[in-house]
């Protein structure tokens, strides 16, 4: 299996998707949900990242 992070700040490339090689074992731990929730008359945000193996 293959993801897409990005690259760490500093390094060349950065911003920039690059595969790496996951194995399948660890895949589910690594991707995931997020769920956003708007305050209402507020511009402040609740993020909540869920993997999908949890």
């Amino acid at each position: 299996m293959f993801a897409n992070p990005l690259s760490t700040p500093g390094q060349a490339g950065f911003g920039e998707p690059a595969p790496v090689k996951v194995p399948a074992g660890e895949l589910g731990k690594l991707l995931g949900t997020r769920q956003i929730t708007v305050a209402p008359g507020s511009s402040l945000l609740a993020l909540v990242d869920t993997p999908l193996d949890h």
